[in-house]
């Protein structure tokens, strides 16, 4: 990069020319074939110098000025043509190739150079090269890569090699595009013209003259450059749909298009004066994808974005965002709307609900409180068993049931006449009339069961009749009250602030979850790739790609 005077800055790509060789052959195919002494040589470079500074100075360059040339025109670029040009001078980039280089496939310092022109902006591109073939190979590299800004101005000298069938869409996009040709007669002039548009859009090429130039003579700026899409003189253009209601849907009783997207054609079609064709592209197609076979490994949808791609459509409405896969391959307008992206992350949808009551207490907690209720109802029943054994050895006798062995006597007929079994009966009868009887916690069975029931705040039936059970009953009560106390003070915090479910919300915590993104387009994933920041990068390192959108749905139900 070297830098000039003032704001001047020249980019020039050399390589080795060997023009000369092929030179006098490139002229008779031009119709220059009265260039064939230096004189006349250096007489046609000073007549174009000339008509260039003229046509710099009615475009009106007021960014920057973009060269490309070969050897033999780049003597006419010097300091005096700049100079002639304005008395303020703008930034340029000049990028001088071989004449027998291939510009299909340019090398990677006229890569460097396109892209600073397409970032600068640049507001005239001038291309003299002498060869036709690297015209046309850089004019498609151009068009397919969308190197440069297309519907900037652009001066070419003209070539019959230029108006191959196969570049009919390519100058249907450089609508601001002059050609200059050097006529064989005696004023020596250039004749100036350009694209037949919007006769174009038909599918025919056809080229319009402008008028002529000699030396001496003043260029028309309106002629020259005016802009030529305001009024396409009722062209019929066809606009592919793709429906997404509410901006886009079918009236089947009108059998019309309808959508705000819709009324945004039909609005630019009144102002640029053309007629829509609308129609619905293939909609068996709509889930096909097709692989292009180019070094970024981008895929088309073969819907709507192939067909723009593939020419079939001058205009496209669908649903589609701002992706650069998108860019090498059709031109998209502004946004009229902005939408968020939209994940499906999964959450915590297990139901816990009945996990509430046990909630309040951790395990351990509750292995203690259940752990208690045996202990404590095993030392009322000891204590009942202790007083039973100071107090009267033959109640004691009735404890322990499970430890002592069955013993089981048959009663005949003349037992029960006995005296000593009728005096016994009536001893146990009087026990029991005069209350000396069992009491509450005799029975293991019942210890168990009364302590459950003072947990949950039922009253015994009666109070024991010995002093040490109802000491420890009053102990026990205490420790009942503060253990419910404490379930409830837990079990109404836990109501008053529910467990928070277990979401997905930023793409740092997407990355952490170890949950591999799914997508049903490539275009989703380089968006992410081609982010800025790391964790977006990571997020489209990690997503995978289901084909076609039928799968992804059975994919995220699973």
């Amino acid at each position: 990069m070297r830098h000039g005077v003032g704001i001047n800055a020249a980019m020039v790509v050399r390589a080795a020319s060997v023009w000369q060789l092929a030179l006098l052959a490139t002229w008779t195919a031009l119709g220059m074939s009265q260039l064939t002494t230096p004189t006349a040589v250096d007489l046609y470079r000073d007549e174009l110098k000339q008509l260039l500074q003229q046509l710099m100075w009615q475009a009106q360059v007021e960014r920057c000025l973009a060269i490309i040339t070969d050897d033999l025109h780049a003597s006419i670029y010097d300091g005096a043509y700049f100079a002639a040009v304005s008395q303020h001078p703008r930034a340029h980039y000049m990028v001088r190739v071989n004449d027998s280089e291939d510009l299909s496939k340019p090398p990677s310092q006229m890569l460097h150079a396109l892209h600073g022109i397409r970032s600068s902006g640049c507001d005239l591109h001038v291309i003299t090269l002498l060869n036709g073939l690297q015209v046309q190979q850089l004019i498609r590299f151009v068009y397919n890569n969308r190197a440069l800004h297309m519907q900037q101005k652009f001066l070419l000298l003209h070539d019959v090699r230029l108006y191959d069938h196969e570049m009919l869409h390519v100058w249907s996009v450089f609508v601001s595009t002059l050609f200059l040709r050097r006529q064989e007669d005696q004023n020596n002039s250039f004749s100036i013209s350009t694209i037949a548009y919007p006769g174009i859009l038909s599918g025919v090429l056809v080229l319009q003259q402008l008028g002529s130039w000699r030396p001496g003579k003043r260029l028309n700026r309106q002629l020259l450059f005016r802009d030529k899409t305001r009024n396409l003189n009722g062209a019929p253009l066809t606009v592919a749909i793709a429906e997404h209601v509410p901006m886009v849907h079918l009236n089947r009783s009108t059998n019309t298009f309808e959508g705000v997207e819709v009324m945004i054609v039909d609005a630019l079609a009144k102002s640029l004066h053309f007629q829509p064709l609308y129609y619905i592209h293939n909609e068996s197609d709509a889930l096909v994808w097709d692989q292009l076979l180019e070094d970024n490994e981008t895929r088309l949808e073969t819907g709507l974005i192939g067909e723009v791609a593939h020419h079939n459509a001058r205009f496209g409405i669908g649903d589609l965002h701002l992706f650069q896969s998108y860019l090498p391959h059709v031109e998209l307008s502004l946004q009229h709307s902005v939408e968020c992206l939209t994940f499906l992350t999964p959450e915590s949808s297990s139901d816990n609900s009945w996990q509430t009551f046990i909630l309040p207490f951790s395990g351990g907690m509750w292995t203690g409180v259940i752990l208690s209720l045996f202990v404590v109802g095993t030392v009322f029943y000891l204590i009942s068993f202790l007083n039973a054994v100071l107090l009267d050895s033959n109640q004691a006798s009735t404890f322990f049931h499970c430890l002592r062995r069955s013993r089981e006597r048959s009663h005949k007929l003349r037992d029960w006449r006995r005296l000593s079994l009728r005096l016994q009966l009536g001893r146990y009868r009087g026990m029991a009339v005069g209350g000396t009887g069992r009491d509450l916690f005799d029975d293991y069975a019942n210890c168990i069961l009364l302590t459950y029931s003072m947990l949950l705040y039922v009253a015994l039936p009666r109070m024991p009749h010995h002093w040490p059970l109802r000491v420890l009953t009053g102990w026990y009560w205490i420790y009942c009250i503060l253990l419910v106390a404490t379930y409830r003070a837990s079990f109404t915090a836990i109501l008053a602030n529910p467990a928070a479910r277990v979401t997905i919300d930023t793409l740092q915590e997407l990355n952490r979850a170890r949950i591999p993104p799914t997508t049903g387009a490539i275009e989703n994933k380089h968006f992410f790739l081609d982010a800025s920041d790391d964790t977006a990068r990571e997020v489209g390192a990690n997503m995978e790609i289901v084909e076609p959108s039928d799968d992804l749905v059975s994919y995220l139900r699973s």
